[in-house]
């Protein structure tokens, strides 16, 4: 009887573990060397039962950023981002475990660094829901070229635009500078002439304007505080 109970209770024990609610705002900090980051995560389910969530962390510039990866049972709980608001850091990563209902603690790691943090939760969760890539009018698509100055090198830009049949537009973006980095876009998007490019995991963001009567895109590159003029023009 003693061994059938010890299951019963160890079967009622991962349960209450496994049926743990992580949804709402949890508010914390990582305990980073000479750098503790303030932490606020947004985590909910959407109309289809899935998890989703988002991260703030006003130190490493990012704000909003979509978490993946979400993962809650048995008493543990991970996510992780899909790059981060730092250009110099990686994707950020959570593993912890549920103390509580309103306390998750574990271990925080970017760029192969780790450290502790601990959550608390503070009320409902407002998760900041990802802007999505939108079609590009015509105007819009094909190879532009561009120049802009950063602590006195140039930096030679090269854009491509590309719609998709099926879906939203996509974009390359390289800068060539001291080295060649092929920027990751994640997102392309279209308000009227105006087009938005973004980089979230080298926290770049380029705005500009089409001109169709001189054929140029006139904008502002921008990268963390730093924020440059970028023209483009197409290639020849």
């Amino acid at each position: 009887m003693r061994a059938v109970a010890a299951v019963l209770l160890c079967l009622t024990a991962s349960t209450c573990l496994a049926a743990a609610d992580i949804s709402g705002r949890w508010r914390g900090e990582a305990q980073v060397p000479g750098r503790p980051l303030t932490l606020t995560v947004d985590i909910a389910k959407n109309a289809s039962g899935a998890w989703i969530g988002s991260l703030i962390v006003p130190e490493l510039n990012m704000k909003g950023a979509p978490l993946t990866n979400i993962s809650a049972d048995s008493g543990g709980v991970s996510f992780a981002t899909k790059g981060s608001g730092d250009a110099n850091a990686g994707q950020i990563a959570f593993h912890g475990k549920i103390e509580s209902d309103a306390v998750i603690d574990g271990e925080f790691s970017v760029s192969g660094n780790t450290a502790k943090f601990e959550l608390k939760k503070t009320g409902d969760a407002s998760v900041d829901l990802p802007i999505t890539s939108t079609p590009l009018d015509k105007g819009f698509e094909g190879k532009w070229i561009g120049e802009y100055v950063f602590s006195d090198v140039p930096r030679h830009v090269t854009m491509t635009f590309a719609n998709s049949a099926a879906g939203p537009a996509s974009a390359t973006f390289v800068i060539v500078g001291k080295k060649t980095t092929d920027v990751p876009v994640d997102l392309v998007r279209q308000d009227a002439a105006m087009v938005v490019v973004q980089s979230t995991a080298y926290q770049i963001t380029y705005e500009g304007r089409l001109h169709k009567d001189t054929g140029q895109i006139t904008g502002t590159f921008t990268q963390g505080p730093y924020e440059l003029p970028l023209n483009l023009h197409r290639e020849p």
